[in-house]
């Protein structure tokens, strides 16, 4: 995976909830490389030449389905990223990725494709435009309909263009940093940094615990290991369904799986009634991570196996 480098001095606008707000100045920060050889090269942009299908489905029930679609060869450093900060390898981690694959399910509809900079916090509700110091209200109402405590939602938007990245990728349009977030099922609390881009592809950050620094809003990258969810959502909404948390369990179970073999990311959906909710990508990060962007198609695409038969998802 490549870093972006930062573009210093852009002007954004700065909502906080639970904090005061203003307009200032952003730089945003990379991933360090101070992991040495091993992590530089896991720094290179994932190529489809580096990928293997694995097509399978994981789980399934009535209205949803859940598929493995590609893995990318192992590493040795991929292998070791859980053991060297907890005897149990990636196990201790399951439940912080189930987590994670939940707040999709119950917020990634936000975050939908097609919804663009200061809209896309608000698109689930309507398509008018709400005045900025509103952007996070339709955040804060999915995660308090779906059950989540929280201590504060807050927001940068960037111009309308974004922040451009170099090799032209797709540009920077908001974060959402979620402070002290627990789901009242759920037995901890968690913070998330989600990114969204141009393109649809949104990511966030799962820091693995006492691995360094969390993210804050003056210091824009983790400064140690964890996991990144890509996923981009589809203009489908979730059918209520207590499902949900099971398909996100089954999720992070096949990730423990490919993590400890050494797979640094997995690629796969979930499909809805036969059409797409969301595609996602999980991604192993050894040492530090930031904004950098990762696409969940950079294996190929997966649209044409959604609806087709893939197993019994047992």
């Amino acid at each position: 995976m490549k870093v972006l480098r930062a573009l210093l001095s852009l002007s954004v606008l700065y909502t906080a909830y639970a904090a005061p707000s203003g307009k200032g100045t952003y730089a945003s920060e990379q991933s360090p490389h101070s992991a040495g050889v091993a992590q530089a090269e896991l720094e290179k942009r994932i190529t489809a030449a580096q990928c293997t299908s694995v097509a399978k489905a994981i789980w399934a029930r009535t209205t949803l389905e859940v598929a493995n679609i590609f893995v990318t060869k192992t590493s040795n450093f991929i292998k070791g990223v859980c053991t060297r900060h907890e005897s149990k390898g990636c196990a201790v981690w399951v439940d912080d990725v189930t987590e994670g694959f939940q707040l999709i399910f119950d917020v990634g509809y936000v975050y939908k494709y097609g919804s663009v900079a200061v809209d896309a916090s608000n698109a689930y509700m309507s398509s008018r435009s709400l005045p900025s110091d509103d952007a996070s209200s339709s955040v804060e109402d999915m995660l308090k309909l779906s059950g989540y405590s929280y201590d504060s939602v807050e927001i940068i938007t960037f111009p309308s263009d974004g922040i451009t990245t170099r090799d032209n990728e797709p540009a920077l349009i908001s974060r959402h940093i979620l402070k002290n977030v627990k789901h009242r099922e759920s037995k901890k609390s968690h913070d998330y940094t989600i990114h969204q881009f141009a393109d649809g592809n949104t990511h966030f950050h799962i820091p693995f615990e006492n691995s360094g620094n969390t993210t804050s809003s003056k210091a824009k990258r983790h400064n140690g290991s964890g996991v990144k969810i890509s996923f981009k959502h589809e203009k489908l909404s979730l059918v209520a369904s207590s499902d949900s948390r099971s398909a996100s369990a089954a999720i992070a179970s096949r990730w423990q799986e490919h993590a400890e073999a050494g797979h640094s990311d997995v690629f796969g959906f979930v499909e809805q009634q036969n059409k797409a909710l969301f595609y996602y990508r999980t991604t192993v990060e050894g040492d530090g991570f930031g904004d950098n962007y990762e696409s969940v198609d950079a294996c190929g695409d997966m649209s044409h196996l959604v609806s087709t038969y893939l197993g019994p998802g047992n």
